[in-house]
């Protein structure tokens, strides 16, 4: 019983983890660590970029090097973390 108890308040606790955002914007900068995004609001969100963030561009997987200054992008995120890239539009 007091197992079950202890169960059911560990399951009802809050959780303080961030949980994984989406934001779409315009690239303002990239390098090889680093994105910086213009977001509709005229905010400014900055991400680390690595190895593990997976980039697409119409379902293929692109490098880095794809993402051009005016790019417009959907990003997914999670404390600061690029988790994958989408690019909407790129620039003309």
């Amino acid at each position: 019983m007091i197992a079950a108890l202890v169960l059911t308040m560990l399951g009802g606790a809050p959780s303080f983890a961030q949980s994984e955002r989406e934001d779409v914007g315009r690239v303002i900068s990239m390098n090889g660590s680093h994105l910086v995004l213009q977001l509709a609001d005229g905010d400014r969100l900055r991400l680390n970029v690595d190895g593990a963030t997976k980039i697409f561009l119409e379902d293929t997987r692109v490098r880095v090097k794809r993402l051009l200054p005016d790019t417009k992008v959907r990003v997914s995120h999670k404390d600061g973390h690029a988790a994958a890239i989408f690019v909407k539009a790129v620039p003309k």
